[in-house]
């Protein structure tokens, strides 16, 4: 058995912890293989140098690759229940992104008045303003399709889900959302990622959709590049 059961039905957290962390690290491994090369390339003077940032945005797009192969390989068969309405997740997930959003704006003003107009709050996402146009579109469909969607099949979908079947639905949103925020590598913005993983994974467990959570999180950084392209820094 890969969990072991307590009297009140509820898993064991040593190994739901071992196999979510089992899980991360299969992810960044894959990843690995996208984000290697584009670091070997800052050892070479014949390659293009870029900067730190785009560089890191670089390991986040990777890991997001891998966790969305490590989700579809851990993915459990859907329990038969007819066809589902996607209206309500729809909604939802747009209501998350507003909400998003709302926050956001209000954590970069907290931050830019604490520590000064310089603080860099949009965060690794602006490396998108760094490159040619050719590199900065495959970021953008990246950063608006892929990405997000192996986001929430792995965090939402995988770990919280996991956790959530195994009784611990609270302790899943603050692994799940700890893990996304960890996985963003920017310090500047950490709580307000464990922010948004917390309410994305709350929308997800009310909903039972994932296409909530990611309809949230494509909608947000659709917004975040609208920004970025509208001279937001």
């Amino acid at each position: 058995m890969l969990f072991a059961t307590r009297p009140d039905g509820h898993k064991a957290l040593g190994p739901l912890a071992r196999e979510t962390a089992l899980h991360v690290c299969a992810a960044v491994t894959l990843g690995g293989c996208f984000w290697l090369p584009w670091l070997a390339t800052a050892a070479f003077p014949a390659f293009p140098s870029f900067t730190e940032r785009f560089y890191l945005l670089m390991i986040v797009l990777g890991n997001q690759l891998g966790f969305l192969t490590v989700s579809v390989r851990g993915r459990q068969p859907a329990k038969g229940q007819g066809r589902p309405s996607r209206v309500r997740p729809l909604i939802a997930g747009v209501l998350a992104m507003l909400i998003c959003v709302v926050l956001g704006l209000c954590y970069d003003e907290v931050l830019r008045w604490l520590f000064g107009a310089g603080t860099p709050t949009v965060g690794l996402w602006a490396a998108v303003c760094d490159v040619g146009s050719g590199l900065a579109g495959g970021i953008l469909f990246l950063g608006i399709v892929v990405g997000p969607l192996g986001d929430e099949c792995f965090f939402r979908g995988l770990v919280l889900h996991r956790w959530a079947e195994a009784g611990k639905p609270q302790s899943g949103l603050l692994v799940s959302s700890t893990l996304f925020a960890l996985s963003r590598l920017d310090a500047w913005n950490f709580p307000a990622y464990v922010g948004m993983g917390w309410l994305l994974g709350w929308f997800y467990l009310r909903t039972g959709s994932l296409l909530t959570s990611w309809t949230a999180h494509s909608l947000l950084n659709s917004a975040m590049f609208a920004l970025l392209y509208w001279g937001y820094r």
